[in-house]
């Protein structure tokens, strides 16, 4: 039998001040419950279809993500996750809510005997977000279950505890959290954009605890396109300026415009690239000649028009969204052999970029130079799945692959190693810094707690190779 994975996929910090002090819960009827426990409100896609087959248009582009899709294949790369059987289809279509939990209320529950007082005030304490604390977004899949979890995170306290969480019907590939919140009086939220193996893009509101489904989607399932292609050969399109179009594979990565706050862009396994307005909820330019599955991509920190993009191909690009039509600013190839895991902006020289890569070099890219790297460093062996830098001091950088992550310091155009650490989590595949602190780093593998909060600066060496860089920066 194979064994069942467990994996992180992907995490997002958010920022302190960005969340509620007090999260809303959705409170559930008993009645309600028991019926989605048990599947009595469940309809087939035959029945919706027949029922409504000509939907509001406004409802068109916000297509909810629901039930199981057994048609999805993973695209190519992922297949050592076994994901491509995760959708496989059993007889029966799958209550994910099915096995977790049997009754409505625990005061039913037999084996339930004592009854703590949800309302305690250590519960209290726990559940209330504190102006120092950020939240942390894991996207996860255990033993085949997928899932988003939030935790809270204390740098004063050291507190680092799961919050909540929303169980998902597909696995989540990729995340973006984003404070613009177009629903709202005053424009601000704190939403999460998950990427998923169906095409869909759904966003989920952090601050609503025991949230069963996103707030909105962006995009159709490719589950539901090919059931609607079948009708819509006999009749002609109503909508016919792209308006209503997205990704018809895998969502890979996101990245939300803090800079132009109504846009997300978002990349996919079918080789685009598509921006969309949160406020309109549809996608509006569709960018496409990439030369393959487009895996990683960040818009530039003081440029709102460019974005950075890479291949699974070996491609980095650099488009300006302004003029999809014009010839690309500025373009890398590194050899179709090679996977780019992770483009990154260097957020202390906006014109250079860092880029890792499954051959496990990290490579410094100037958008002046198109010819060749500024220079490239070996990092891991077996590939380098993710680099990030401290957004506070210079030249600290951090990169993972296999077992270990590395610190790394860059002055100039050379790269020196400072520090190496084996996590005994398995393989490492994601790690990125806090927006809030300059030392504190999260970094996510596929064992034991599978997620982990470290703070570099108590790694002796790594304080003694920039004790020197924060002085002089003191000085200036």
């Amino acid at each position: 039998m194979e064994e069942k994975r467990s994996f992180i996929f992907d995490v997002a910090w958010i920022k302190r001040g960005v969340a509620k002090a007090l999260p809303d819960k959705i409170k559930v009827e008993e009645q309600e419950l028991k019926e989605i426990i048990q599947g009595e409100n469940e309809t087939s896609d035959d029945e919706t279809t027949d029922a409504n087959e000509e939907p509001m248009e406004e409802e068109s582009e916000r297509i909810r993500l629901r039930g199981s899709n057994p048609d999805i294949t993973a695209p190519e790369g992922l297949d050592k996750y076994g994901l491509e059987k995760y959708d496989e289809e059993t007889g029966e279509k799958v209550n994910p809510m099915a096995g977790i939990a049997m009754f409505a209320s625990p005061f039913e529950d037999p084996y339930i005997t004592q009854h703590v007082d949800s309302d305690e005030e250590e519960e209290k304490e726990d559940f209330m977000i504190k102006p120092v604390d950020n939240l942390v977004a894991v996207a996860k899949i255990v033993k085949d279950e997928p899932s988003i979890e939030v935790y809270v995170f204390n740098e004063e306290n050291d507190d680092w505890y799961l919050h909540h969480d929303y169980l998902l019907d597909a696995p989540p590939l990729c995340l973006a959290s984003f404070s613009y919140d177009p629903g709202s009086e005053n424009k601000k939220g704190n939403l999460l954009a998950v990427g998923t193996m169906d095409s869909v893009i759904n966003v989920w509101d952090l601050d609503i605890v025991n949230a069963v489904e996103p707030v909105l989607s962006l995009g159709e399932s490719s589950l539901k396109k090919k059931s609607k292609n079948k009708k819509k050969k006999e009749k002609a399109r109503r909508k016919r300026d792209g308006s209503a179009q997205g990704h018809t594979d895998a969502v890979l990565c996101l990245d939300w415009n803090s800079l132009s706050e109504h846009v997300i862009a978002s990349g996919s396994a079918d080789e685009t690239v598509v921006l969309w307005d949160l406020d309109e909820a549809k996608a509006t330019v569709i960018l496409n000649n990439f030369g393959g599955m487009v895996q990683t991509m960040q818009w530039h920190p003081v440029e709102q028009a460019i974005i950075l993009t890479g291949t699974r191909a070996g491609k980095v690009t650099m488009s300006d969204c302004r003029n999809v039509e014009a010839e690309t600013p500025a373009e890398w190839n590194f050899g179709e052999s090679v996977e780019i895991e992770k483009v990154l902006w260097d957020r202390f020289n906006p014109f250079c970029a860092y880029v890792c890569s499954d051959d496990g070099y990290l490579r410094y890219i100037d958008s002046r130079n198109t010819k060749t790297a500024l220079f490239e460093a070996l990092c891991h062996e077996n590939g380098t799945s993710s680099v990030s830098q401290s957004f506070t001091t210079k030249g600290l950088i951090a990169t993972c692959g296999d077992t270990e992550f590395k610190i790394w310091k860059v002055a100039g155009n050379e790269m020196k190693s400072v520090y190496t650490h084996n996590a005994n989590m398995g393989d490492l595949h994601t790690l990125k810094f806090s927006p809030d602190s300059g030392s504190v780093l999260i970094v996510g593998g596929e064992k034991e707690e599978m997620v982990r909060i470290y703070d570099i600066q108590k790694f002796e060496k790594v304080c003694e190779a920039f004790r020197a860089t924060e002085e002089d920066a003191a000085m200036e």
